[in-house]
Formats: structure tokens, sequence, C-alpha cells
């Protein structure tokens, strides 16, 4: 079985932003509701076709969603983030995940404070 954690959560945040289910993801996109819920599962990679499906669906630059499906490279301008990015990725999986806990968490204390 394959996983692919970050694209399946970047995925569900997306949907969860615009407040779709999987079967409205399918219908825009032109993927099936089966596909998407593989990609969901993580029991199936994001290709590049289905990249841009889902790119053309939540209307974001095919990049972006290429960059979160991990086919390109994370693109940084501020090297303070390159350099995080690089600690990050020398993490294992737990430890990945507990980074990214916090993380949502200042992200949402920063959006509340607003």
């Amino acid at each position: 079985m394959e996983n692919h954690p970050e694209f399946k959560q970047w995925l569900q945040n997306e949907m969860e932003d615009r407040h779709w289910i999987q079967s409205e993801l399918a219908r825009r996109s032109g993927l099936s509701t089966a596909q998407i819920s593989r990609l969901l599962v993580g029991t199936r990679g994001p290709g590049k076709g289905t990249c841009v499906a889902i790119a053309r669906a939540l209307r974001l630059p095919i990049d972006v969603v290429l960059r979160a499906a991990g086919i390109l490279p994370p693109n940084f301008t501020d090297e303070s983030a390159d350099g995080l990015y690089q600690r990050i990725i020398q993490l294992p999986g737990d430890m990945r995940q507990q980074v990214e806990e916090y993380l949502d968490f200042l992200y949402e204390r920063k959006r509340n404070a607003r």
C-alpha cells in the first residue's frame, strides 16, 4: 500500500476550506469518486494528470498542486524557510507529524487573532 500523508492532508484541507465532499471534487475535476477516495486514503499517489485535474477543480496554479504532491520540489524564496524545510525532512515521520501539528496550532492562533 502506498502512503502519501502530505498530499492527502493537503487535499483534505483544500476540500474542507471549500466545504466540499469527495463527490464535489470528483465532479469538478472529472475524476471518479473512487480515485478521490484512494487519494484521500493514501492508497494511490497523485500523478501529473490527476494533479492537473485537481488544480483545475480547485482553481489553483498547477505548480501548487504538483508541489503539494511532491512531484515538484518546494519553491522557497526565503532562506530561513528553506533551512527549516531541510531540517524537517530529516526527521522521522512521527516527529514531522508533531511539527505539522504545532505549525497548524500556530497558524490557527494567528488566524483567530485577526
